[in-house]
């Protein structure tokens, strides 16, 4: 855990550093991608993704209460990594179209939509 933190936030350093020069069209991973991974990696990028949501309103500064909002149906969900996988599975099982997305989106997508059936909706 120790050395994905730390991996996490040299990149995030560099990324500072070169953010003038990185352009990321639809982000690095698209559904297609995903779906060819096998079951850890999947529950691994599932982990950075959520950690992604909860620091993008740190760094975009706006709509901090949309992440507080999903760390609040999370909690009531107890939400764990192979939860979370099989919530994004079945997204993906009924938007096979999306496929061709990034994959930020589609995890983002199926999180809210949960969120919204167990009353704790985000949006």
């Amino acid at each position: 855990m120790k050395k994905l933190v730390v991996s996490t936030l040299v990149a995030f350093a560099f990324l500072t550093c070169h953010a003038q020069s990185l352009y990321i069209p639809g982000g690095y991973v698209s559904g297609n991608d995903y779906m060819r991974l096998q079951k850890i990696p999947r529950m691994n990028y599932l982990q950075g993704l959520f950690d992604g949501f909860m620091l993008a309103p740190l760094l975009a500064s706006t709509n901090k209460t949309k992440a507080a909002k999903i760390h609040d149906c999370t909690t009531q969900m107890r939400l764990n990594t192979v939860q979370f996988a099989a919530i994004v599975e079945k997204y993906m099982n009924e938007f096979p179209e999306q496929w061709g997305g990034p994959m930020s989106g589609i995890g983002y997508n199926a999180l809210i939509r949960s969120c919204t059936r167990i009353g704790a909706p985000v949006d």
